[in-house]
Protein backbone atom coordinates (compact mmCIF):
# COMPACT_ATOMS: atom_id res chain seq x y z
CA UNK A 1 0.00 0.00 0.00
CA UNK A 2 1.29 3.75 -0.97
CA UNK A 3 0.85 6.31 1.37
CA UNK A 4 0.73 9.81 0.65
CA UNK A 5 3.54 11.90 1.04
CA UNK A 6 3.09 15.25 1.78
CA UNK A 7 5.38 18.08 3.19
CA UNK A 8 4.83 20.15 6.19
CA UNK A 9 4.89 23.23 4.56
CA UNK A 10 2.04 22.21 1.93
CA UNK A 11 -1.50 23.38 2.74
CA UNK A 12 -3.33 20.22 4.54
CA UNK A 13 -6.24 20.43 1.68
CA UNK A 14 -5.48 19.08 -2.05
CA UNK A 15 -7.53 19.97 -4.74
CA UNK A 16 -7.03 16.96 -6.77
CA UNK A 17 -9.16 16.35 -10.41
CA UNK A 18 -8.68 13.21 -12.23
CA UNK A 19 -7.89 12.81 -15.84
CA UNK A 20 -10.03 10.32 -17.58
CA UNK A 21 -9.68 8.52 -21.25
CA UNK A 22 -13.17 7.72 -23.89
CA UNK A 23 -14.25 4.88 -21.43
CA UNK A 24 -13.59 7.51 -18.13
CA UNK A 25 -11.09 5.29 -16.59
CA UNK A 26 -8.75 7.54 -14.52
CA UNK A 27 -5.04 7.75 -16.49
CA UNK A 28 -3.58 10.87 -14.73
CA UNK A 29 -4.11 13.16 -12.17
CA UNK A 30 -3.74 16.91 -11.19
CA UNK A 31 -3.23 18.43 -8.34
CA UNK A 32 -2.92 21.98 -6.46
CA UNK A 33 -1.65 21.54 -3.29
CA UNK A 34 -1.46 25.29 -2.84
CA UNK A 35 -2.78 28.53 -4.61
CA UNK A 36 -0.65 28.64 -7.99
CA UNK A 37 1.15 25.11 -6.77
CA UNK A 38 -0.10 22.55 -8.98
CA UNK A 39 1.75 18.83 -9.61
CA UNK A 40 0.64 16.27 -12.03
CA UNK A 41 0.67 12.21 -13.18
CA UNK A 42 -0.37 10.73 -16.80
CA UNK A 43 0.08 6.81 -17.05
CA UNK A 44 2.51 6.16 -19.83
CA UNK A 45 -0.30 5.83 -22.84
CA UNK A 46 0.77 3.73 -25.03
CA UNK A 47 1.41 0.93 -21.87
CA UNK A 48 -2.22 1.02 -21.36
CA UNK A 49 -3.23 -0.35 -25.11
CA UNK A 50 -0.22 -2.70 -25.14
CA UNK A 51 -1.01 -3.82 -22.02
CA UNK A 52 -4.82 -3.65 -21.05
CA UNK A 53 -4.60 -5.26 -18.22
CA UNK A 54 -2.59 -2.06 -16.52
CA UNK A 55 -4.70 0.20 -14.71
CA UNK A 56 -3.10 3.74 -13.58
CA UNK A 57 -2.91 3.52 -9.77
CA UNK A 58 -4.23 6.34 -8.15
CA UNK A 59 -2.14 6.14 -4.79
CA UNK A 60 1.16 6.37 -6.96
CA UNK A 61 -0.23 8.68 -9.24
CA UNK A 62 -1.55 11.06 -6.40
CA UNK A 63 2.32 11.19 -4.81
CA UNK A 64 3.79 11.88 -8.18
CA UNK A 65 2.05 14.83 -8.51
CA UNK A 66 2.37 16.00 -4.79
CA UNK A 67 6.01 15.35 -5.40
CA UNK A 68 5.96 17.69 -8.68
CA UNK A 69 3.96 20.42 -6.71
CA UNK A 70 6.12 20.46 -4.18
CA UNK A 71 8.61 21.23 -6.38
CA UNK A 72 7.11 23.96 -8.10
CA UNK A 73 6.28 25.09 -4.16
CA UNK A 74 9.90 26.16 -3.83
CA UNK A 75 10.53 27.92 -7.38
CA UNK A 76 10.23 31.08 -7.87
CA UNK A 77 7.21 32.52 -10.19
CA UNK A 78 9.48 32.68 -12.71
CA UNK A 79 11.07 29.17 -12.92
CA UNK A 80 7.27 27.82 -12.20
CA UNK A 81 6.27 29.43 -15.55
CA UNK A 82 9.36 27.63 -17.16
CA UNK A 83 8.91 24.29 -15.40
CA UNK A 84 5.06 24.15 -16.01
CA UNK A 85 5.55 25.15 -20.22
CA UNK A 86 8.16 22.36 -20.70
CA UNK A 87 7.33 19.55 -18.22
CA UNK A 88 3.25 19.58 -18.37
CA UNK A 89 2.26 17.19 -20.93
CA UNK A 90 -0.03 19.01 -23.95
CA UNK A 91 -3.18 15.80 -23.06
CA UNK A 92 -3.13 17.61 -19.13
CA UNK A 93 -2.57 20.93 -20.65
CA UNK A 94 -6.44 21.78 -20.35
CA UNK A 95 -7.43 20.53 -17.22
CA UNK A 96 -4.17 22.07 -15.60
CA UNK A 97 -5.14 25.44 -16.61
CA UNK A 98 -8.29 24.76 -15.28
CA UNK A 99 -6.84 23.44 -11.62
CA UNK A 100 -4.32 26.73 -11.96
CA UNK A 101 -7.72 28.91 -12.22
CA UNK A 102 -9.87 26.51 -9.77
CA UNK A 103 -6.52 27.06 -6.93
CA UNK A 104 -7.05 30.96 -7.13
CA UNK A 105 -10.31 30.77 -5.29
CA UNK A 106 -9.70 26.95 -3.03
CA UNK A 107 -6.79 28.25 -1.76
CA UNK A 108 -7.55 32.04 -0.23
CA UNK A 109 -4.90 33.85 1.54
Amino acid sequence: MVELKINKNMCKKLLIEYYRDKNRNPIGVVVATNKDVVGWSLCHIKAIYYHPSDKFDKKLGLNIAIQRADKAFAMSESEKVEYYTSKVPQSLQKLFLKIMTKSENYFKD
